[in-house]
């Protein structure tokens, strides 16, 4: 398996605060949260520290602003992602709208996405959005540009809010490499969220997007709730680092050798490799 740092098509996810009111049904908030209190009290990230944290990070890697929570739970997230814009970063971001301001909404359709993803409220009301005249408003405000794109996950969009789109994506949800409790009120009949054990050699190209959290912490990837495979800290790490780290290299031994003491055997996202 080629090493991250070889692969070009890299991208760092941003968390920007620990702790998601939003509390999607399918979204393990409780195994993130429980896991980052013993490791840290910094709980939103501060531009000063994403400042030194991105000193080390190439310009090719693109920088999504999803992560483990709402990014606009954060009031500076305007100023993250405007910053890394200027450092000239692609990229990528996924917001419910929530903790959103009109005025914010005007700024962002000023920032240069590749893509903007707008996770909307579905019909199940599995997710705690506020849908108040600032949500229709800032609705308003993205559609008709082309970068700014809108999905449901689960089920079809919310009825209060289908007559404000034109149109809009569904996507399946999964269990999040088995993060998922199976007593959540989802439909577990969901193909993606039945428990998996991957066997034999596998690959992943999620060990290419690594995810960054308030502290300097790196998690190996988007599915890695529980931060069982911390790779590194860009306080004290550089960028490349992190891919020659104890823990990431130990996660490269056991997707070849078949170990089974990794996250990766749990998750949707694996492939196997065939002779």
């Amino acid at each position: 398996m080629a090493p991250a740092q070889e692969n070009p098509g890299r991208w760092l996810e941003v968390t920007t605060v620990v702790g998601c009111r939003v509390a999607c049904a399918y979204c393990p908030q409780k195994a993130l949260t429980s896991s980052y209190r013993h490791i840290s009290k910094t709980i939103a990230l501060k531009l000063e520290d994403f400042k030194h944290f991105l000193t080390s990070v190439p310009t090719d890697v693109k920088l999504a602003f999803s992560g483990y929570s709402e990014p606009f739970l954060n009031p500076d997230c305007v100023a993250l992602m405007q910053y890394a814009s200027t450092k000239g970063h692609k990229l990528i971001a996924s917001s419910t709208l929530e903790g959103m301001t009109v005025e914010q909404a005007e700024q962002v359709v000023d920032i240069p996405f590749e893509r903007f993803l707008v996770h909307l409220a579905n019909d199940m009301e599995q997710e705690r959005i506020t849908l108040d005249q600032r949500y229709f408003d800032i609705l308003d405000i993205f559609q008709g540009h082309p970068d700014f794109r809108f999905h449901s996950d689960g089920y079809k969009v919310h009825r209060d809010v289908e007559h404000h789109l034109v149109s809009y994506a569904l996507r399946k949800v999964h269990s999040r490499a088995g993060n998922v409790p199976q007593d959540n009120e989802i439909d577990v009949t969901q193909e993606r969220l039945e428990t998996i054990h991957m066997q034999g050699p596998i690959t992943c190209d999620r060990l290419n997007g690594n995810v960054l959290l308030p502290n300097g912490n790196v998690a190996l990837c988007c599915m890695d709730f529980g931060l069982r495979h911390v790779i590194g800290n860009l306080a004290t790490d550089s960028y490349e680092d992190l891919f020659t780290s104890p823990e990431y290299k130990r996660v490269q031994q056991q997707m070849l050798s078949g170990g089974q003491d990794i996250l990766c055997r749990t998750c949707h996202k694996a492939v196997p490799i065939t002779n």
